[in-house]
């Protein structure tokens, strides 16, 4: 999957929330593509791969702004609407749903940086799981909210966060033994 998608090392992760999270009025969901384009820029000025994953189509769209960069993006339905509601109402089908999250999370967590917002779980379950899987978590930028927010994990407060990030940042590309793919 990750050769017919063109995913290639160095990589951005990026996760752009604007579906069900901006629905509810949550701080930092709309933010527009050029946003996390400036974070990405800061953290890695050398690297020119994004994994984008979205759950909006205009995001898709706003990418010819950034022709200097190659996107990579699942083909998948972006409707911006909330998951459960649209599964039970029939306008989403569960399995592909499933299908594309687990390959957006295995590149997410292959990819050698992250942007995104801690609001989100997803973007919590993606650093956590590139810092089980490599001993080091991704470099990262961070949008909206912070891990110390409401959503604050049993398995993981803010103190073990913050002590990852000062002491467990990868400080080189993650190796090939082991890849997902």
């Amino acid at each position: 999957a990750r050769e017919e998608l063109g995913f290639k090392h160095p990589i951005v992760a990026m996760h752009v929330r604007h579906g069900d999270r901006a629905q509810r009025g949550q701080v930092g969901a709309l933010f527009d593509l050029s946003k996390y384009m400036a974070e990405a820029k800061k953290i890695a000025p050398h690297v020119k791969n994004v994994l984008l994953m979205t759950e909006d189509q205009e995001v898709i769209d706003d990418t010819a702004k950034f022709p200097d960069y190659t996107f990579v993006y699942t083909n998948y339905p972006r409707m911006n609407i909330p998951i459960g509601p649209g599964i039970k109402e029939g306008t989403i089908d569960a399995r592909d749903e499933l299908h594309n999250a687990l390959l957006n999370l295995y590149m997410a967590v292959d990819s050698d940086y992250f942007v995104g917002g801690l609001g989100s779980s997803w973007a919590r379950l993606v650093l956590m799981l590139s810092y089980g899987k490599y001993n080091c978590m991704q470099s990262h930028a961070t949008l909206g909210s912070s891990w110390s927010s409401k959503w604050e994990y049993g398995m993981c407060t803010t103190k073990d966060y913050t002590d990852a990030v000062a002491h467990h940042t990868c400080k080189y590309s993650k190796p090939n033994k082991g890849r997902l793919f």
